[in-house]
């Protein structure tokens, strides 16, 4: 009798610490899915960079432009040609047109809708209407960034032409898949010599940071100031 109840403590022991090792491992396995999905909510995509190739002072000292040269990179890692313009004083702004997914998209990593997409429209001076800033990019049309894609689907094309429309039609937004359509102009203030980097978040919008320049090109810049 006593080595029968021995038995069938071992078996409900080892029943019990076979559950308790398939919690475990069910409980891993969540946490784990958890970090992926907070890792992609948090990917960083660079998505231009903004170079203050030179700058203008008056008698005074004060900067009354700034010499830029801006470069989109392309969805498939490369670069796109290089734009170099002007614009009056030492305050630049770079406004865009960006879409945010539902995070369902996000969480999961869909291929197209998994991050924010961004179309850069142009880069203005703090003392110029916007208007006047130099086009980067035409409104309604696929970015140049995702032109480089040899086969742009029927989405993308859609996404870019009716922007205005999930902007303002929570309805039609909400079948796209589109949580947030809207314009954003960021800005910072800049000195000669300093290359800014332009970033989208997975579930954000346009960061605007400053990027360390190698040692060489930087020595080159401040002997032209």
């Amino acid at each position: 009798m006593l080595g029968g109840g021995i038995l069938i403590g071992t078996a409900i022991w080892a029943v019990n610490d076979a559950r308790q090792v398939a919690l475990i491992r069910e409980l891993e396995a969540e946490k784990a899915e958890l970090q992926r999905i907070v890792g992609r909510l948090k990917t960083d995509r660079r998505v231009a960079r903004l170079l203050v190739a030179g700058q203008d002072r008056d008698p005074q000292g004060r900067i009354t432009q700034s010499h830029l040269e801006f470069k989109e990179l392309a969805g498939d890692g490369g670069t796109l040609v290089a734009q170099s313009f002007d614009v009056p004083g030492d305050f630049v702004y770079v406004d865009a047109l960006v879409v945010r997914f539902t995070d369902e998209y996000v969480e999961r990593g869909d291929a197209l809708r998994g991050h924010s997409l961004h179309l850069f429209r142009r880069v203005f001076g703090e003392n110029q209407p916007p208007s006047e800033g130099p086009v980067l990019d035409r409104a309604g049309t696929i970015p140049a960034a995702y032109r480089t894609r040899a086969n742009p689907g029927a989405f993308e094309e859609k996404l870019w032409g009716l922007f205005w429309e999930y902007a303002s039609n929570p309805e039609a937004a909400a079948k796209a898949g589109v949580r947030v359509a809207q314009g954003e102009a960021v800005y910072q203030r800049v000195r000669a010599g300093q290359l800014w980097q332009l970033a989208t978040r997975a579930d954000g919008g346009l960061e605007f940071k400053l990027e360390r320049l190698d040692p060489m090109i930087e020595a080159h810049l401040s002997r032209q100031r």
